[in-house]
């Protein structure tokens, strides 16, 4: 809290003393400000959390539940872009599921592809969160991405989804139109959400392979 006056000494003992007494106030007032801010974003992040967790306990079909956390997760995040993919810790590839760029999904470029270089093959290695807040194609380019999409996002993050101390998938969220995009609470609310998916992503494994194992006794 700064006041300036051209004159040369024209602040007295009792300015210092009622600049200090506001300052003391205003400091108040902000950490007020900044704790409801807060409890705000937390309260936000906990609804959003409950989403998505009410999506995967009603859904085993694991591609309708990707589509649907997709179409909540770009929502919530106020994405333009949503992909999501399941890892396969046997043979090491990379399975696409749903690559939802605006109101459309994409399949071009939805073919398994082995655990290499890349994006998707830092965040399954890592077993950590990336994010490319700038720079995006540059960054990418350098870590051996792939480009399926025509249009460039300018922030991308990216989450593994854990089950117990295995990778198997990740998701990611992208913004086509604004750079810095995600915060750290942007972060933190993916990792939370991430470690939900990683139980429904396998119940609904499950439930595929047994479908798959009734239909072949018919």
């Amino acid at each position: 809290l700064v006041v300036e006056n051209a004159r040369v000494n024209a602040f007295g003992q009792d300015d210092f003393e009622l600049l200090t007494a506001v300052a003391s106030q205003s400091g108040l007032a902000i950490g007020r400000v900044r704790l409801l801010r807060e409890t705000q974003q937390r309260v936000a992040e906990l609804l959003a959390v409950n989403r998505v967790s009410q999506i995967v306990i009603s859904q085993l079909d694991l591609k309708a539940t990707c589509e649907i956390v997709s179409q909540t997760l770009r929502d919530i995040f106020s994405v333009e872009v949503v992909y999501f993919a399941t890892y396969d810790t046997t043979s090491k590839m990379i399975q696409p599921l749903v690559f939802l760029v605006k109101d459309q999904r994409l399949d071009l470029g939805l073919d398994a592809f082995p655990l290499g270089v890349g994006l998707s093959s830092i965040i399954i290695k890592t077993r950590q969160p990336l994010l490319i807040n700038q720079n995006y194609q540059q960054i990418a380019a350098g870590l051996g991405a792939r480009q399926v999409a025509t249009e460039i996002p300018k922030s991308w993050l990216g989450m593994p989804i854990l089950f117990g101390d295995e990778v198997i998938g990740l998701v990611t969220v992208q913004s086509l139109e604004q750079e810095n995009r995600f915060s750290n609470a942007d972060v933190r609310l993916l990792t939370t959400i991430a470690a939900n998916l990683g139980a429904a992503i396998q119940n609904a494994r499950l439930y595929d392979e047994a479908q798959k194992e009734l239909a072949g006794r018919r």
